[in-house]
């Protein structure tokens, strides 16, 4: 069992085909879209692999960023794609590649990190645990009211990336682990969201409306657009 990350892009697209194995929940092209964007901003230290026998049979990504905690930052690796072949699951690998994948956090001087983990159980092993809580709300648009016209609100343009950036720093100053988003982060999250400017044609699959008042941009909205019978809008992230 070999665990180290990609030598070559066509590395990293074979990491990528694990993860769209394992989660079948996208296309493979979408995950190898995904890994190159990745591997073109955050390198191939981005990513580990676990190969048996020349095959790789899990593969992750693990990228440094930063993240607020107050009016401070503290560096971080966020932990994602966690994958394993179905036909090789139950032998190990990704506690493997857990294990490996602290060790490359620690090497790199991160000072902590992060994932969304499919059970808390299991990745409490290798030294996560339960951290913050995600809320979904569900409501028909005759639950709230009336609304009055929208005044100041437009698509959002590449021009807004540096307001973006104020706005996002004190909203997440208020609460704990939100990401210091710098410009080529918003532009990156954008593409890999599917909105228009930044993802073009197919991959153009979400909006993002922002607001101004008086040429001050005040706050944003990331959603997808209405679809199903009855159509529902999936708001993704509001921040005002």
């Amino acid at each position: 069992m070999v665990i180290r990350s990609p030598k070559s892009t066509e590395e990293v697209l074979v990491a990528a085909d694990v993860a769209a194995a394992a989660f079948a929940n996208e296309a493979p092209e979408w995950w190898r879209e995904r890994y190159a964007l990745l591997e073109q901003r955050f390198g191939r230290e981005a990513f580990l692999t676990v190969a048996v026998d020349g095959r790789v049979v899990s593969s992750c990504t693990c990228l440094p960023t930063t993240v607020w905690v107050g009016r401070r930052c503290l560096s971080l690796g966020a932990v994602g794609g966690v994958a394993t072949l179905p036909e090789c699951r139950r032998q190990g690998y990704a506690g493997a590649l857990m294990t490996a994948v602290v060790r490359h956090m620690a090497a790199a001087g991160l000072a902590t990190s992060a994932l969304w983990p499919f059970s808390f159980a299991y990745y409490r092993k290798f030294g996560w645990d339960y951290g913050s809580e995600q809320r979904t709300y569900r409501f028909a648009p005759d639950q709230i009211g009336a609304l009055p016209e929208p005044v100041g609100v437009s698509p959002v343009q590449s021009g807004d990336l540096p307001t973006l950036v104020e706005v996002f720093r004190a909203y997440a100053q208020h609460l704990a682990f939100c990401t210091a988003r710098t410009e080529a982060w918003w532009q990156g999250l954008l593409l890999l969201e599917g909105v228009p400017p930044f993802a073009t044609g197919a991959s153009a699959t979400r909006r993002m409306l922002v607001c101004r008042e008086e040429d001050r941009l005040l706050g944003y909205a990331v959603y997808q657009p209405p679809a199903g019978d009855p159509p529902v809008v999936n708001v993704k992230e509001l921040v005002a």
